[in-house]
């Protein structure tokens, strides 16, 4: 994280889940070495990936003043993750989440947005509660971009891999990018 801020970035998308304690860690996949994150603690999980695993709560009392887009990868970490969000001094906050009945749900004052990767029909989707959308780069236009942002949707792109694509998501209105190349999106926003 700290190298993310180094080579310029504003902030973190992070993946949630819980583990066996029950404890939001910052974790993108639901397997390690054939055994379930969910059935493991942290210490385990460190000990077989042999990474510096996080818990939400020390990577927000960490960076409370960055850019958190808190993506909820299950139904069951749902509720601890917002119970962790809320005790945090960290005020720059986005949940996200491919399981759109999450975000939809009224829950609270945080910025919630859905992740797309495919184009839905006008009526898959429910903007009730959600104030943001996090597209998937290779199915947005910007046609699609400003007809959200003129209903009031903010609008955040992702899986972005080239300098040329930050630079053609410039002319668009977007909240943000998000993504792991940052030396990259770095040089393709200088002007």
């Amino acid at each position: 994280m700290e190298k993310v801020l180094k080579e310029g970035g504003d902030g973190f998308e992070v993946d949630v889940r819980l583990d066996l304690n029950r404890v939001p860690i910052l974790f993108h996949d639901r397997n390690v070495k054939n055994e379930k994150v969910e059935a493991l603690t942290i210490e385990k999980l460190k000990i077989l990936t042999n990474i510096r695993i996080l818990s939400l709560e020390e990577a927000l009392g960490l960076f409370p003043n960055q850019i958190w887009d808190i993506e909820i990868k299950t139904r069951r970490c749902y509720g601890r993750t917002l119970e962790i969000i809320k005790r945090s001094a960290a005020k720059k906050i986005m949940i996200s989440s491919f399981i759109h009945p999450l975000i939809e749900s009224k829950d609270g004052v945080f910025e919630k947005a859905i992740i797309l990767d495919n184009v839905p029909l006008e009526n898959e989707i429910n903007l009730k509660e959600t104030t943001s959308i996090v597209w998937d780069y290779e199915i947005v236009t910007k046609e699609l971009i400003e007809t959200k942002e003129k209903l009031g949707i903010k609008n955040w792109v992702y899986g972005i891999e080239t300098v040329e694509e930050i630079r053609e998501l410039k002319t668009w209105p977007i909240e943000g990018i998000i993504t792991d190349d940052i030396k990259s999106a770095s040089e393709g926003l200088k002007d």
